[in-house]
């Protein structure tokens, strides 16, 4: 799973009863039906709705929270929200070592079945429902073994009483599966459809089971600079990082793209041989107008921009 990004996104409490201590051995799962808390009052409570990724929850007003992560909790502790979808419920949802001690408990709130697990360094809430697993986790930060604070596992207790999953016809795959072979964005059309029961499971072509992909017919001009991502580890990995203007002209899905909030958003080349050829004709540091065609945009959960892929015709300026 990845987190609400990269993401990708990617990727901003009044409490005066404190949650019980966690346990320090293994212990078989308590079952019991979540009950309404009052330690934090509704007036300070933030209402947060995801549409793209379908679910909506309350936090503590004080709290930062970009969309990703939970902060200012005091120290360095943070709560994250990670969500991922799957044709079936993909237990169990947390994997450690054999002998960490783990205490595992089930609660019901607001019809979602929720596993909470706590463990020496932190504690994993999740629930599943419509295709899709979001869990709350918790990381205490510091030295090793410590003890997730009181005040935090208090906090996702309290975002995990007021989450719901909201109606399924506004997420992400369900637009993606609403569009039609010729729909048309700007100077492109679509040409090919990628709904999330197709794509699931294709860990060939996707890092994580995706809401769809896009395939759009043909051309765009983007302007901004291209370089090499390669790492140690990779092959060549050329993109361009459009400009606002040119990230503006990108295929929108569903929902406007916050381009201002999402800086970076690249598009990632597939000819890298022929762009290689093509850019080592110019000085480095340049900016190039260039025009893309067979453009892709495949939707991840956790929100923001989509995974832009495409291929270089050609370059029309240097500058």
């Amino acid at each position: 799973m990845r987190a609400l990004r990269i993401l990708a996104a990617m990727v901003s409490i009044s409490c005066s009863a404190l949650a019980q201590s966690v346990a320090s051995g293994r212990s078989g799962p308590e079952t019991g039906t979540g009950q309404a808390r009052d330690d934090v009052k509704a007036e300070n409570l933030t209402t947060y709705e995801n549409r793209d990724d379908g679910f909506q929850l309350k936090y503590p007003s004080f709290l930062q929270f970009n969309g990703l992560e939970f902060r200012n909790l005091g120290g360095d502790d943070f709560i994250t929200i990670y969500v991922s979808v799957a044709s079936a419920n993909p237990k169990p949802y947390l994997k450690l070592g054999k002998n960490m001690p783990v205490s595992v408990k089930k609660q019901v709130f607001n019809h979602l079945k929720w596993v909470n697990y706590t463990y020496s360094g932190g504690a994993r809430f999740c629930a599943y429902g419509n295709h899709e697993l979001l869990c709350i986790e918790g990381t205490a930060v510091g030295a090793p073994g410590k003890q997730l604070p009181r005040l935090v596992l208090a906090t996702m207790q309290e975002i995990e009483s007021t989450l719901i999953f909201t109606d399924i016809s506004f997420r992400m795959d369900s637009r993606i599966a609403a569009l039609k072979i010729g729909d048309r964005f700007g100077s492109l059309s679509v040409g090919r459809v990628v709904t999330r029961s197709m794509a699931d499971g294709n860990r060939k072509k996707y890092w994580e089971n995706p809401f769809g992909e896009v395939d759009f017919n043909g051309s765009l001009t983007l302007t901004g600079y291209i370089e090499n991502n390669q790492s140690m580890n990779s092959g060549p990995d050329w993109v361009i990082g459009p400009d606002s203007e040119s990230c503006a002209s990108l295929p929108q899905v569903g929902h406007s793209i916050d381009f201002d909030k999402y800086q970076g958003i690249e598009t990632h080349f597939n000819n890298e041989d022929f762009v290689n050829q093509q850019v080592n004709r110019y000085r480095d540091g340049k900016q190039f107008t260039v025009v893309v065609n067979n453009l892709s945009e495949i939707y991840y959960p956790a929100g923001g921009p989509p995974y832009v892929r495409a291929d270089l015709v050609r370059i029309v300026e240097n500058r």
